[in-house]
Formats: C-alpha cells, structure tokens, sequence
C-alpha cells in the first residue's frame, strides 16, 4: 500500500498536464507544494502532514484597509460560522491587522485527480472572490451570500 506521501505526488504529477487552469506547479519541500492558477492572483500552498494524510490548502488573500476592517472581520467571521454552507473553507488572519488567510483541509486518501483538480479549482475561485472583497473593501451582503461564488461549495 502506498503512503499518503507517494500517492499525493502522483496525483500532483498527474495534476498539472491534465488541468488547464493550472499554470505552475513548483515542490518546495517533499510535503508541500505551491499551485498557480490562471485565474487566481495569489499562488495556493498544499501542504500533507504526511503521518495523518491530511492536505491543507491555503492561500494569501490581502491585508484588509483600516476602514474596512470592522465590516470584513465581521463577513470573514460569519463565513467560518457558516462552514458547514460553504463546505469547510475557513479564514485566519496571519497577525493582528495582517493578511486575511485562506484555508481548507481534506483526507489525502477521499481524492482522485478530479476530486483533486476540483477542490483545487473551487479553492481558487472563492481565493479570487474574497481577494475582490478585500481589496474592495466591500463584504458580500450575508443574506444574498450564498449565491456568489466567495460562498458556493463543493463538498469533500
């Protein structure tokens, strides 16, 4: 049987040729690596803990403006209250007043290459949303929320 570690680089091998959004795709260390997307500002980090097979994406979203950051703590607040809707992803800030942060956690052994290319895609399509918001300044109205794509999931 093949450990958590040997799978995942098979499927990151198989990742980038098969995925057209995917334009880089660089290994920084034998458990992480760093994933660009046409679409996405901010490259996404996957790091494994290899011992649980637990992969965690996150990705860098901005540093919200001394103005805006009581209303978009309080979104990014209701976005994590509200994981359960939008499929896990949740949201950290690095330091106080730093970089609002993006993460999301997954089993290793529940991906194939399409669930893989999936989860990868959706991340970087809710990183791009709330890259948007933040820059904006501008939080997504909660109650029309889950109809954009900051707030739309897919479920792992």
């Amino acid at each position: 049987m093949q450990d958590h570690s040997e799978r995942l680089q098979l499927l990151i091998d198989e990742l980038g040729p098969s995925t057209d959004s995917v334009v880089l795709i660089e290994q920084l260390t034998p458990e992480t690596w760093l994933i660009a997307l046409d679409d996405n500002e901010s490259a996404i980090a996957l790091r494994l803990a290899a011992d649980t097979g637990v992969i965690t994406l996150s990705c860098e979203l901005g540093r919200p403006q001394e103005q805006d950051r009581y209303r978009i703590y309080e979104a990014l607040l209701t976005y994590n209250g509200l994981a359960e809707l939008h499929g896990g992803i949740r949201m950290a800030l690095r330091e106080p007043n730093g970089v609002v942060i993006q993460e999301f956690d997954a089993h290793s052994q529940q991906l194939d290459i399409n669930l893989l290319r999936q989860v990868i895609e959706d991340f970087g399509k809710k990183a791009s949303a709330w890259e948007a918001i933040i820059e904006a300044g501008e939080p997504p109205e909660i109650d029309r929320g889950l109809q954009d794509a900051s707030w739309a999931a897919l479920r792992v």
